[in-house]
């Protein structure tokens, strides 16, 4: 499995929440960033994550707030 920077993730047996992919990867490691989990470096020969999201996470608006036509 290729891992794509933003999509979101979660371990398959630990309770460590939703996790971001923080880098691509499709080599030996990934990094991930989870909510309860924290940053962790996973062994992709050990690993199968669960897809939440492949939609790239931080390409989304920072600013929910901000009117669709720019102006506030």
């Amino acid at each position: 499995m290729k891992y794509l920077k933003g999509s979101v993730v979660k371990h398959p047996k630990l309770d460590w929440g939703k996790g971001v992919v923080l880098e691509e990867a499709s080599g030996p490691t990934v990094k991930i960033r989870f909510e309860k989990g924290g940053l962790k470096t996973l062994l992709l020969q050990h690993i199968d994550t669960i897809l939440l999201d492949d939609h790239n996470a931080f390409s989304r608006s920072r600013n929910p707030c901000r009117s669709k036509t720019g102006s506030d």
